[in-house]
């Protein structure tokens, strides 16, 4: 169903419009000045696909890791760590405005809006940097990126996912989502909820669903009583995002427009800045709270807050 939006035309102050961009100036500086070191070894990489068999985990990954992610890959030897410390405080600075990866020795950071990945390894006097472009959706880096230089993951499913029925097949979801919680959930002894019962009580809502749009949403809202914001069930049925006409941001215990992808809307008006007072009626935040919070996963307040109204969320 559409949704109708009034919006109230009150433009954000100056400090409040500052979008969460962030340049390549000065992780490219980085990779330039390395790729003009003697003794640099390039080596191009390919990767794709997402999970599969042969890879344990991944530095950045987007969905099944669609297209591919292609780059160079830099090998440096003899690097002292003062050296790599260095490179690490330019990832640190892009930390303060972005989601950055970062352990000892090492950096991973996917820049969506350039759609660019930038990483690093430093070990014993060896610096490895990557610099990747994704050319399809998702981007697909494996954790060991230093010295994997192709991936692509085998799957063997076929005929065995093509025999399953439908609703057998969100069944199946459920059971995983229950075992998996099971086996590898840390912090079971902090769920408020019977995670036993709760799977019992959830097979007749599966059965029951519709389809599998149905059945995801239903085992989302069971990996919400969780309430931790890594534990969460992946959507293959989002809204058609070519449609959505514009975006969200919560600020400081408002809703304000923060992109406007529609022609017809701008044509109207709607800009950048926009507060949204109310969804069929409502204030946002009571809509977000009914229709979106209960299928958020979780740990904090604002993490739910942000998640409900972030994007296309809302």
């Amino acid at each position: 169903m559409k949704k109708t939006i009034m919006l109230l035309f009150a433009l954000l102050l100056a400090t409040g419009m500052k979008a969460d961009e962030t340049d390549t100036l000065a992780i490219d500086a980085i990779y330039k000045e390395l790729l003009a070191r003697p003794g640099v070894t390039q080596t191009a990489v390919r990767y794709t696909g997402g999970w599969g068999a042969g890879c344990a985990n991944f530095s950045w990954l987007q969905g099944e890791g669609s297209g591919w992610t292609v780059g160079n890959r830099l090998t440096l030897k003899g690097v002292d760590k003062a050296e790599a410390d260095r490179i690490m405080q330019v990832f640190k600075k892009y930390h303060e405005r972005t989601h950055v990866a970062m352990g000892e020795g090492r950096a991973d950071m996917g820049l969506e809006r350039f759609r660019m990945f930038y990483g690093m390894r430093w070990s014993a006097g060896t610096l490895y940097f990557l610099k990747a472009r994704k050319l399809g959706d998702e981007f697909c880096v494996p954790f060991d990126w230093f010295f994997r230089d192709y991936y692509k993951p085998k799957r063997n499913l076929g005929d065995a996912w093509a025999a399953i029925d439908a609703p057998t097949r969100r069944l199946l979801g459920l059971s995983h989502l229950w075992s998996g919680v099971k086996q590898n959930f840390v912090f079971m002894n902090r769920v408020s909820v019977d995670w036993d019962s709760l799977y019992v009580a959830m097979i007749p809502k599966i059965k029951a669903a519709a389809n599998d749009e149905e059945a995801t949403r239903l085992l989302q809202r069971m990996a919400a009583t969780l309430h931790d914001g890594h534990t969460f069930v992946y959507s293959d049925y989002p809204q058609d995002l070519r449609t959505m006409p514009l975006t969200t941001r919560w600020i400081d215990g408002k809703v304000y427009v923060d992109q406007v992808l529609s022609s017809a809307f701008a044509r109207k008006g709607v800009r950048r800045g926009l507060q949204v007072v109310a969804v069929n009626g409502e204030a946002p935040e009571v809509y977000a709270q009914r229709e979106l919070a209960p299928y958020v996963s979780s740990s904090t307040p604002q993490w739910l807050i942000h998640n409900s109204s972030f994007g296309f969320r809302l």
